[in-house]
Parts: structure tokens; C-alpha cells; sequence
């Protein structure tokens, strides 16, 4: 997953703010117009930060967690919300298959909707109508479980 650290690259641009000041006060730039701009570009980069921490895409996830997507995928391809047992019946891993068969059923609607079906998080939340970050830890939380039951 593509991650930016956060405090070395603040410091980085924090040094770069520096020496571009010199040259916007050489040509003429006020420093409150200077210290707007800084702010802004500090803003977009914790806007950035926050925008990778919360967006994961299929292809990300299938690096993180590719056998659960594979055992889920290798599936019946009807509609996995249809007949949830039936999928989950499908999963060779007893580990896997126990671990899933354990959660909430809103948990694997979650599990299936973003792993099978590729549903991006953030649609998944509005969908449900709740906040993307909400989702995102809650499948933060759920991949966790998985995880730790599966080793």
C-alpha cells in the first residue's frame, strides 16, 4: 500500500519552505502571502496522507490479504449475498472458513462487498450510510481478526 511518512515528509517541506522564501521575498512577495501559501501546501500533503491512510483499492488489498480473495473468488459466481453459506462452504482453509463463518453477518456483507465484489470502501460507506473512515477501521479491524485467526 502506497504510504507516505508523514513527519519526514513535513520536515522535508518545511526545509524546501524555507529556501523558497528567500526567493518569493526576493521578488517582491509579502510574508503573510508567503505563510498562506506554506499553510496550504502543509495542508495538502496531511490531505494526501489522510486520503492513502483511508483508500484502499481491490489491488491493494488482494497484495495484503490475496488468499481470502482468491478463496472467495473461487467461489460459485452468484450473487454472494444470496447464499452466504454456501460460499463460505466453498473455503478449503478450515482456519479461514472458521474464522468467517465466526463473524457478525455485517462484517462479512463488509468482507464480501470490498474483497469479491471490489466495492471501493468509500462507496461501500455511503452506501450504508455511514462514515468512510467508520468502514475503514471496521475492516481494519475485521482483516485483523482474520489474520490472527488464520496463523
Amino acid at each position: 500500500m502506497k504510504s507516505i511518512h508523514y513527519p519526514k515528509a513535513r520536515a522535508r517541506r518545511l526545509k524546501e519552505q524555507q529556501a523558497e522564501r528567500e526567493v518569493l521575498l526576493a521578488h517582491g512577495i509579502s510574508k503573510e502571502d508567503i505563510d498562506m501559501l506554506h499553510t496550504y501546501d502543509l495542508e495538502a500533503l496531511r490531505g494526501e496522507r489522510n486520503y492513502h491512510r483511508h483508500n484502499y483499492s481491490l489491488a491493494e488489498l488482494e497484495d495484503c490479504y490475496g488468499e481470502l480473495r482468491t478463496e472467495l473468488i473461487n467461489a460459485p459466481a452468484e450473487d454472494p449475498f444470496a447464499n452466504v453459506g454456501g460460499l463460505l462452504e466453498q473455503i478449503e482453509n478450515d482456519k479461514l472458513f472458521l474464522a468467517l463463518k465466526a463473524l457478525k453477518a455485517e462484517d462479512l456483507a463488509l468482507v464480501m462487498a470490498v474483497i469479491v465484489n471490489g466495492t471501493q470502501i468509500s462507496e461501500y460507506a455511503q452506501d450504508i450510510g455511514v462514515r468512510q473512515p467508520t468502514v475503514t477501521k471496521k475492516m481494519q479491524r475485521i482483516l485483523k481478526k482474520l489474520r490472527q485467526a488464520t496463523s
